[in-house]
């Protein structure tokens, strides 16, 4: 686990992009020293599971697909709440928290983990109080903001989230796999799923 979150913060750090610093600097404060316990118990796990093995063996899948990988077996994967995320993604995802308040490496200012999507999925459009990074690691994708046109991301892609921007992912014929980072007002229930004039295919209603 420490490997793998070292290696996530060299990834950030040598982005030169400015979110990507600050990502880098947070995780620069949380002592990474100390394997977290993975011993305990672990939820059930989502039905989305079913496809990590797939996203982790991907032939685009960068280094940090594999590092993850590596790391599986020590890692609580979940799925949101039912009420929070929209139906469409009931069993369809899943993700896992690694730097947080409440997980094994501690931090109150920052939220790192990662976030898998099924094969021809859309996550909707939604925003939320925090700051957000993704980098892309295995299979591709294509994001959105507000009413712009999707754009497509491969693996080694970096996407910024600012604080309250609408956006929307859609996931390819592979599963995506993505890191995720939150800073600011990492609080998960500030959270709302948007209104959007453009249908799932990125055209007007």
């Amino acid at each position: 686990m420490k490997e793998f979150t070292q290696a996530a913060l060299s990834f950030f750090s040598i982005s030169g992009h400015p979110a990507c610093v600050a990502v880098s600097e947070r995780m620069s404060a949380v002592d990474l020293s100390i394997e977290p316990d993975g011993s305990g118990a672990k939820d059930n796990e989502p039905a989305a599971c079913r496809y990590l093995a797939e996203a982790f063996s991907s032939s685009n899948a960068i280094e940090l697909a594999r590092m993850l990988a590596d790391t599986n077996e020590h890692l609580n994967w979940r799925e949101a709440p039912r009420d929070v995320i929209p139906s469409s993604m009931h069993g369809h995802h899943t993700y896992v928290e690694i730097i947080g308040p409440d997980v094994g490496f501690n931090s109150d200012e920052m939220r790192f983990g990662a976030f898998l999507m099924a094969p021809g999925i859309s996550y909707p459009l939604h925003a939320h109080a925090s700051e957000e990074v993704y980098i892309v690691v295995s299979g591709s994708g294509q994001w959105r903001s507000h009413n712009f046109p999707y754009e497509s991301k491969q693996p080694g892609s970096i996407v910024h989230i600012p604080p309250w921007v609408p956006h929307a992912i859609r996931s390819g014929e592979e599963p995506l796999l993505m890191l995720w980072a939150h800073l600011g007002d990492i609080d998960f229930r500030k959270y709302r799923i948007e209104q959007s004039e453009l249908n799932e295919d990125g055209n007007p209603h």
